[in-house]
């Protein structure tokens, strides 16, 4: 199966086996074939940020669970979940419309919103963890799919558990948020403040601004 079309590269690459999950019912579906096949198993979202081999001898599985959600809300807090196939820029703006804050700081950031957590993805003084509730991931090896919180996910830099100590042994298929019930804008990153004051004057930032 040709991956030229999986990857922002557009890098010529084969894949021995591909399978596209929809829901988490297809990806476990996919994942005991692998396992039934003895094959490696190559997870791919938005296809960026990756590097593909002319010819993958394993079967890759494109991460395609879509979904979002908000779940609670409260004057404080609005909880939201999203799937791991979902767009990371497009699930931004999606929180700003349901008048959750918190990620602005992170938009245009490339990927989908299962790659988040591996990477624990940062900008401009803000990173996922700070949001951070739960994920949901799939184990590759029983196919069940497991819970972790903050804490399990041992969060650093640029880093998580996912790049350590469970790498290769799971697939993430949810992510859930606790963002802002109102806009508090995180402008202290380097002259981001001083940019936006040029901008606008006096005039308060939204979070479209930010």
């Amino acid at each position: 199966y040709s991956l030229v079309e999986r990857n922002t590269l557009g890098l010529p690459s084969t894949a021995r086996y591909y399978a596209e999950a929809n829901t988490v019912a297809e990806l476990q579906l996919a994942l005991a074939f692998a396992r039934e096949k003895q094959l490696p198993v190559i997870p791919l979202g938005g296809g960026s940020n990756v590097v593909l081999g002319d010819f993958l001898d394993a079967l890759v599985v494109h991460v395609n669970l879509k979904g979002k959600m908000v779940l609670s809300r409260d004057q404080e807090c609005v909880r939201v979940r999203a799937e791991a196939g979902e767009n990371w820029h497009e699930f931004v703006l999606w929180s700003l419309y349901h008048q959750a804050y918190g990620l602005e700081n992170l938009s245009l950031i490339p990927g989908n919103v299962g790659a988040a957590p591996i990477q624990n993805i940062g900008a401009y003084g803000v990173e996922l963890t700070d949001s951070f509730v739960s994920l949901e991931a799939m184990n590759l090896e029983s196919g069940h799919v497991e819970y972790f919180d903050r804490e399990s996910c041992s969060f650093g830099y640029r880093d998580s558990v996912f790049k350590r100590e469970k790498r290769d042994q799971y697939i993430i298929v949810a992510v859930t948020l606790d963002l802002d019930a109102t806009l508090k804008p995180n402008l202290g990153y380097g002259q981001l403040g001083d940019l936006l004051a040029r901008r606008l004057g006096d005039q308060a930032p939204s979070a479209v601004d930010i």
